[in-house]
């Protein structure tokens, strides 16, 4: 079961500590659902909005953030997640990240960002400067 949070505050980042030792730092105006406790192997989670995921490395489960029709998957990594309005931006910081989109798919690796816009058009880019404010 998957219990619903929000951002109470607008102008407050809200600091989460998942079951499997996840961290998520959050922007307001965040929207996220996520159980109380994972079930092996399945760790997922639903969210809309903007933050900072640092991801428990788990050899044996893979990591699922629902977001739209998006799915981003790993089993320990960091990176920003933006969605705003159907797009999505992406941003990975430390280990791999795999993005889905119906059929068509990504995998990044550090310092490459994704753009998705509500059409469905992916952008990789590479070689980025990454920093805590990446979305600033």
């Amino acid at each position: 079961m998957l219990n619903p949070i929000d951002s109470a505050d607008e102008n407050c980042a809200t600091h989460l500590l998942l079951p499997d030792g996840s961290q998520l730092r959050l922007q307001s105006g965040f929207i996220i659902q996520s159980p109380s406790s994972f079930q092996n192997p399945e760790r997922m989670i639903n969210f809309y909005g903007e933050g900072f995921f640092d991801i428990a490395a788990h050899s044996e489960s893979l990591f699922t953030i629902l977001s739209g029709n998006l799915r981003i998957e790993t089993r320990g990594a960091q990176f920003w997640i933006k969605t705003n309005k159907g797009e999505t931006f992406v941003i990975v910081v430390r280990g791999m990240v795999k993005i889905t989109q119906e059929k068509s798919f990504a995998v990044m690796a550090p310092r490459q960002q994704l753009s998705l816009r509500p059409e469905g058009i992916f952008h990789l880019s590479h070689g980025l400067s990454i920093t805590d404010s990446a979305f600033n």
